[in-house]
């Protein structure tokens, strides 16, 4: 070995030797959390919900997420699918009229569209979503 390899060896073992300390601590389960004392900065409500209508412009487009996301990712450890069709249906209560939920989601349509996230590859998130949107915009002829 060179002394130039051998020079970046080093700098290689330096850089990361918290890497191999972290997974050490890990599998020997002693790894501990470091907290910190200084204040950092916090976000309110308002930050959070403003983050959130940029990055989902829409309601269509909230709700389709939130239930493909609490279905899809497992959110809580038992009843995603019931949960999430629970917090689909509160969140359309608060912003569509009572009459045009019930016109839209009945018992059969909500239980497909669960079951049909629930079995869909990850790669359909984005055709999933959009189908979930239409069935919200879908009028009634």
């Amino acid at each position: 070995m060179t002394a130039k390899e051998a020079k970046y060896l080093l700098e290689i073992i330096e850089k990361y030797a918290s890497v191999w300390r972290w997974i050490e601590e890990y599998d020997t389960e002693k790894i501990e959390a470091k907290i910190t004392i200084k204040e950092r900065k916090k976000i309110s409500y308002n930050e959070a919900k403003a983050a959130i209508e940029e990055l989902y412009p829409s309601f269509e487009e909230k709700a389709a997420t939130l239930l493909y996301l609490i279905i899809k990712n497992h959110s809580f450890v038992d009843g995603n699918k019931r949960i999430g069709a629970f917090l689909f249906l509160l969140y359309l209560y608060e912003n569509i009229s009572y009459d045009e939920l019930f016109n839209k989601f009945n018992s059969n349509i909500l239980t497909a569209l669960c079951y049909l996230v629930a079995t869909s590859p990850p790669e359909q998130k984005e055709q999933l979503v959009k189908l979930i949107m239409n069935f919200i915009l879908f009028e009634n002829c």
